[in-house]
């Protein structure tokens, strides 16, 4: 997820990008005086949610994890869903 909203970044200021979603890239980069770059708001970090989710299963605790992006962390909620862990996933938290 991070490379390609860094690419929606990049391309958002001027630059091309082939390939973004696949295995490679090929970037074709603008003039310094072409770019156009704006803010950006970094997306949360998914490794460390899914830290926080795993001392949670480790301790039997009940957390409550905001201000994530669930579908980042599809990987790992699936695996604690299949060893028998109870989520409450809410979208937009």
């Amino acid at each position: 997820p991070e490379i390609a909203q860094m690419c929606a970044f990049l391309q958002s200021g001027g630059v091309e990008i082939e390939g973004v979603g696949s295995s490679e890239l090929k970037i074709r980069g603008v003039e310094n005086d072409a770019l156009n770059l704006k803010g950006i708001q970094i997306i949360p970090d998914r490794i460390e949610a899914g830290t926080y989710l795993c001392v949670g299963a480790i301790t039997n605790s009940q957390l409550k994890i905001n201000r994530i992006i669930p579908n980042h962390l599809q990987a790992i909620t699936a695996k604690l869903i299949e060893i028998g862990f109870s989520l409450d996933i809410q979208e937009n938290s």
